[in-house]
């Protein structure tokens, strides 16, 4: 039979008389671990025995490897059920936008059955990769606190902007990460709208630029990012100012700077072009009456430079 089988290949290998010696030192630490866990009774030596039983059967004549990995399959499968492994408990920190139901969806897709509800099977790198994979999540950490509670903590990203792409709206953070969906502007008033190729790399830069048009009085923009190179910005009054690549926030300031000393928004300009910091072009708004030929373009007058009365 298997179980005499066993038992030559133990008498084999630990000599006359060490074969029951052997069984009580397994015992004895398998009571050991069952102890360490708070299990009770011979439990605790499940895993330990199964060890000892696949090492026995690798040794084994092909019909004991059969019964002994027929019987440790059985074993295994009802210590996955068994309520001294199971995970009764999830435990979430930092959920502000995700959702719960999402994020247990995250836990639990491709696990196998029952793992679950093992505590000792469970893929816990696993899980905090799936979470992580989520938009809303920047960090995830998942580890059982003993007994059975699976506990789970995350940061969150914070949205910065929206992306436009055509008629679809992107949540995105400060690193340019995109988050999810954004179901209309109305939803997120506060949040600057960034359009064009490269725009959400370059996130931290367009809200850099939008804090110094609306400490320059220059108010709320949206940002266009241009051949993925520099920036337009589009002012609520209709003035598109065009950015230099290089040091864009110096010629904002500028614009600024002009906005408050020669009433630049008042002036009835459509494009102000910054790019070249040297010379300055503005292209007055177009009026039903006005020709293509009226449509110059001119240069910026200062305070400085503005005829007087």
């Amino acid at each position: 039979s298997a179980g005499a089988g066993w038992a030559r290949f133990g008498r084999f290998l630990f000599g006359p008389g060490g074969w029951r010696a052997a069984q009580d030192g397994v015992a004895s630490r398998a009571h050991g671990v069952a102890r360490a866990f708070g299990l009770s009774g011979r439990r605790g030596a499940w895993p330990v025995l199964i060890g000892v039983a696949l090492g026995a059967a690798a040794a084994a004549a092909p019909p004991v490897q059969h019964a002994v990995v027929d019987g440790v399959a059985r074993l295994q499968n009802a210590m996955l059920t068994r309520p001294e492994f199971a995970i009764r408990r999830l435990e979430v920190v930092g959920l502000k936008h995700l959702s719960e139901e999402a994020l247990k969806d995250a836990v639990q897709a491709g696990a196998p059955r029952h793992a679950d509800r093992a505590a000792w099977a469970f893929d816990y790198e696993g899980a905090r990769r799936r979470i992580e994979a989520l938009g809303w999540v920047r960090r995830a950490s998942v580890v059982l606190q003993p007994p059975h509670t699976l506990s789970i903590e995350i940061i969150e990203r914070e949205p910065a902007a929206l992306f436009r792409e055509g008629d679809r709206l992107t949540l995105v953070d400060v690193g340019g990460a995109r988050i999810a969906p954004a179901p209309a502007r109305a939803a997120h008033p506060t949040l600057p709208v960034l359009v064009g190729l490269g725009a959400p790399r370059r996130v931290a830069e367009a809200l850099r630029l939008l804090r110094v048009a609306k400490a320059g009085g220059l108010g709320e923009a949206a940002m266009v990012r241009v051949g993925g190179r520099r920036w337009d910005m589009e002012l609520r009054g209709g003035l598109r100012v065009m950015l230099p690549e290089e040091r864009p926030q110096a010629a904002l300031e500028r614009v600024a700077a002009w906005a408050r000393d020669a009433a630049l928004l008042e002036r009835g300009f459509e494009v102000l072009d910054m790019r070249l910091p040297f010379a300055p072009t503005a292209r007055p708004r177009p009026t039903p009456q006005a020709t293509q030929a009226d449509v110059s373009t001119r240069s910026v007058e200062t305070s400085e430079t503005a005829p007087r009365d």
